[in-house]
C-alpha cells in the first residue's frame, strides 16, 4: 500500500490530509495482517472528525492513533453480538492468547478444529449457556470475526507439514489496546498459566513419540482433571484427549499394582 492509494480517494471527494499524516498511518499499519480493514476504519474515524476538508493529526491523536481506533472497532463488533455470541467471542479470544508472565500475554495460533471440537461437535458450550439447537454456534461467530467488515481474527492456510486451517488474532496490538480483552485475561491469569504449562507438556509428549513416561501423573494429573471438569469449554479436544490417555495409564498402573499385590499375598498364604 502506498500514499497515493490513500490520498486519491480523499482528493476525489474534495478532502485532503495534513502533511505527514498519511506517512504516520502507513507506518502504524506496516506489516500487520488485516491492515486494510483497520486502516479503513481509522480513515473513516478521521473523516468523521475532519476540519472542513482536512483530515488532521489532531483527530488521529483524539482517537488514540490506530490502536485507539482498533479498540473502538473491536468494541463496535462485540456490541453486535447477542449475549450467547459474546460468550463464544470471549471463549475464542481467550484461546488465541497465552500468558508469558505476570500480566504479560502474546497471541497464539490455533487450529480451527480446536474451536469446532470444543463448542460444536461436543456441544459443551451450548449446554453451559443453556442454548437451544438453533442458537448461534462458534462457526457463525468465527465467520463474523474474520469477515471483511471485521477482520479481528484471520484464517491462515497451513504449511505442507500441517493439516487444516489455523486461526489467530489479526492485530497483536489488540491484546494491549482492547480493554475488554485485557479484563478477560487478567481475570483468567491462573487458568491461562496452567493451560500454557499443559500445552508445553503435550508438545513434549508428542516430540517423544507419545512415550507413556511423558504422561501426567500424581497431583499434576489430579489438577488437570479438576480444571478440565470445571471448565470443559476452555480445554481443547487435544488437551482433553491427552488427559484421558494419562488417566487411562494411571488406571492400568493401579490395576497392575493390585494384581501384583494379590499375587504376592497369594504366595504368602501358600507358603
Amino acid at each position: 500500500m502506498n500514499c497515493g492509494a490513500i490520498e486519491r480517494p480523499a482528493q476525489l471527494a474534495g478532502d485532503e490530509f495534513e502533511p505527514g499524516l498519511v506517512d504516520v498511518l502507513l507506518e502504524e499499519v506496516k506489516n500487520r495482517p488485516g491492515a486494510l480493514p483497520l486502516l479503513e476504519y481509522t480513515l473513516q474515524e478521521l473523516w468523521n472528525r475532519r476540519k472542513g476538508p482536512r483530515l488532521t493529526h489532531a483527530a488521529l491523536r483524539e482517537i488514540g492513533h490506530v490502536r485507539g481506533a482498533l479498540q473502538q472497532h473491536a468494541d463496535k463488533m462485540y456490541s453486535t453480538f447477542t449475549d450467547a455470541e459474546q460468550e463464544i467471542c470471549k471463549h475464542i479470544f481467550l484461546r488465541l492468547v497465552q500468558s508469558v508472565g505476570a500480566s504479560r500475554y502474546t497471541s497464539r495460533r490455533a487450529p480451527v478444529e480446536e474451536f469446532l471440537a470444543v463448542t460444536v461437535s461436543g456441544m459443551r458450550l451450548r449446554k453451559r449457556l443453556g442454548l437451544s439447537d438453533n442458537s448461534p454456534d462458534v462457526q457463525r461467530v468465527l465467520n463474523a470475526l474474520t469477515g471483511e467488515s471485521s477482520r479481528l481474527i484471520i484464517i491462515t492456510r497451513p504449511s505442507q507439514s500441517e493439516a487444516g486451517d489455523f486461526v489467530e488474532i489479526a492485530h497483536e496490538a489488540l491484546i494491549e489496546s482492547w480493554s475488554k480483552l485485557r479484563e478477560w485475561l487478567d481475570a483468567d491469569q491462573e487458568f491461562q498459566r496452567w493451560l500454557r504449562r499443559l500445552r508445553d507438556v503435550i508438545a513434549a509428549w508428542q516430540t517423544a513419540n507419545r512415550d507413556e513416561a511423558a504422561l501426567l501423573r500424581g497431583i499434576l494429573l489430579d489438577e488437570g482433571l479438576k480444571r478440565s471438569a470445571e471448565r470443559p469449554t476452555d480445554v481443547s479436544a487435544e488437551e482433553t484427549a491427552y488427559m484421558a490417555v494419562s488417566y487411562k495409564q494411571r488406571q492400568q498402573e493401579e490395576e497392575r499394582e493390585a494384581q501384583r499385590k494379590a499375587a504376592f499375598e497369594a504366595e504368602q498364604r501358600a507358603a
